[in-house]
């Protein structure tokens, strides 16, 4: 069975996608999170499945003491961007 995180083709149209004027993101999904999450600042946050870590990104520029961004997918973590100030730490498995 073909995996499709780790299908480059696939992981940057997903991130294009997510990263464009995709509504579901942008008005449901991120508010939600940091609903559920609540304050960062000074906190050290760890995001599971982070994919291209924008959530780890946004913790960190809300204030976040570190943050670790972990993910199985090598072709989502090519697209994580750290914040400015912030190292991405990366850590990519396999089954």
């Amino acid at each position: 069975m073909r995996d499709a995180w780790q299908d480059a083709e696939a992981v940057a149209e997903y991130v294009h996608s997510v990263r464009g004027a995709a509504p579901v993101m942008q008005f449901i999904e991120r508010p939600t999170l940091q609903a559920l999450v609540g304050q960062v600042r000074g906190q050290d946050v760890v995001d599971l499945g982070c994919g291209a870590g924008d959530f780890a990104r946004q913790c960190a520029e809300a204030g976040a003491a570190s943050v670790v961004a972990v993910d199985r997918s090598a072709e989502m973590l090519r697209y994580a961007v750290p914040a400015p100030g912030f190292t991405m730490w990366r850590f990519a498995g396999s089954r």
